[in-house]
């Protein structure tokens, strides 16, 4: 048998040996006949087989309380939110601030505010706005219509001052303050606005003046009071347009004397006071009384039972005109110039005895009083003493008779002109005659809006006679 070495050391092999003493080499047909460890078969990894959900825990009766709360609240919040834009929005607010402006029982301090520092916003400083806007309806209309637009109406601007719930924007008008300047005649006198003394007017040579305000623009009232020789006078003006910076409030205090005419009996107002009645020629005189450019008149009378105010006559302006004589009309009576011309028509002889006199008086040709008038014109006409003869009539005073009924006192002067040359004058009053409304009367035709019911009673105030020498 051939040796065999080892191929890799030279050592000679000896038998099979598998591997070579010195160099551990592992000969060929050794290694062939090693056994392969046996294949092991694959393991498939096993897949982890999903956990079984934890059934929940049901929520407790507080969980679910917890969440409707909260619910609830945001649900809440939601409602708030929409309802405030609505309740909030610039034009509510606005229509608000006119409903506390419209009423002087409401407060509207809390709808106000103002750049003047010296006025003071309360509840009654605020009032103559509130009582403006209450009287004026028209330009509170027109304030709403400026301020929404961004415009203003007397300075007064719709401005935002604050906030309500911290998100809804505040708004109030700003309104500019108001000052005035009274001015008097008298030295001394003491000023009034709204019933509290600011103070005495100063100056010289019979100009007298006292700086007032701040005040909220509006209506006010302004007094001054004084003392004339050891009398005590004064004298009121209620101003309702008070604006702005310059306000000039003429408070002169002038003394007059006048007689007041009316119904006898009836009360006399001043100003709305009471400071009289009437005596029984329906009378009253007034001396050295204090007068102003606004003292207004009124007569307030008992009529078959009913309560009626005359209406205003400015004191001032009458006696300015020299009238001594102050008799107020009452509305609803017939008007001076129109109960002259009914009693002139009806006193006029080519019309007294004729159907167009009769024309003149309720009922007619069968009225009582037609008939003596038309009697006694007829007489006149038959007269051969009478050449011609002439009437006037001046009506002197106009009363309400209640129920579209006027009384009325008048003259009539009859000029007769005498065969003889001579002249004969005479005037006769008229009282107690009743003109009447008439319930027929059309404006768009030419009839009579009044009619005569009754002429009245007549007594002889003037006869005179002239001889035709003195004529001559």
């Amino acid at each position: 048998m051939a040796k065999k070495f080892c191929p890799k050391c030279g050592t000679e092999r000896q038998g099979n040996e598998k591997f070579c003493r010195k160099c551990g080499y592992q000969f060929a047909e050794a290694a062939s006949t090693v056994k392969q460890p046996a294949a092991q078969p694959k393991v498939q990894p096993q897949r982890r087989s999903r956990l079984a959900p934890k059934p929940r825990k049901p929520m407790s009766k507080k969980q679910k309380a917890g969440l409707i709360g909260i619910g609830v609240v945001i649900v809440a919040l939601i409602a708030f939110f929409v309802w405030g834009n609505n309740y909030y929005s610039e034009t509510n607010q606005i229509d608000r601030i006119a409903q506390d402006l419209s009423s002087t029982k409401k407060d509207a301090s809390g709808i106000v505010t103002t750049s003047d520092p010296n006025l003071k916003i309360t509840s009654s400083t605020v009032k103559p706005l509130q009582e403006y806007f209450e009287n004026n309806k028209d330009d509170l209309n027109s304030l709403v219509s400026d301020v929404e637009s961004g415009a203003s109406l007397h300075g007064i601007t719709l401005v935002q001052d604050g906030h309500y719930w911290l998100f809804f924007p505040k708004y109030k008008l700003n309104v500019p303050a108001a000052y005035a300047k009274v001015e008097t005649n008298h030295a001394g006198s003491t000023v009034y606005v709204d019933g509290k003394n600011v103070g005495k007017a100063t100056g010289s040579d019979g100009e007298y003046t006292k700086n007032v305000g701040p005040y909220f623009p509006g209506t006010h009232t302004f007094q001054v009071k004084t003392n004339v020789n050891g009398r005590n006078l004064q004298t009121n003006q209620d101003a309702d347009d008070i604006w702005g910076q310059s306000n000039d409030e003429q408070m002169t205090i002038t003394t007059a004397t006048f007689k007041v005419k009316s119904i006898a009996g009836a009360t006399v107002l001043l100003d709305g006071k009471n400071v009289g009645k009437l005596d029984g020629n329906g009378e009253l005189e007034f001396k050295d009384y204090p007068i102003t450019k606004g003292l207004e008149l009124q007569v307030q009378a008992n009529v078959n039972g009913k309560t009626v105010t005359s209406k205003k006559m400015n004191v001032y302006d009458q006696v300015e005109d020299d009238t001594k004589t102050l008799s107020p009309k009452f509305a609803g009576v017939i008007s001076e110039s129109d109960a002259q011309s009914l009693l002139s028509a009806a006193f006029d002889q080519s019309t007294a005895t004729s159907d167009q006199g009769a024309d003149l008086y309720q009922n007619q040709e069968g009225n009582s009083d037609f008939k003596q008038v038309k009697q006694m014109f007829d007489g006149f006409n038959k007269n051969d003493n009478n050449d011609s003869y002439t009437t006037d009539v001046t009506v002197k005073s106009i009363m309400p008779g209640g129920d579209g009924k006027s009384d009325v006192v008048y003259d009539v002067k009859y000029v007769f002109d005498r065969s003889d040359g001579s002249q004969l004058a005479q005037v006769m009053e008229y009282s107690g005659c009743v003109l009447e409304k008439n319930p027929n009367y059309d404006k768009n035709d030419e009839g009579q809006p009044y009619m005569i019911d009754t002429i009245g009673k007549g007594k002889m105030i003037q006869n005179n006679t002239v001889s035709g020498d003195d004529n001559n």
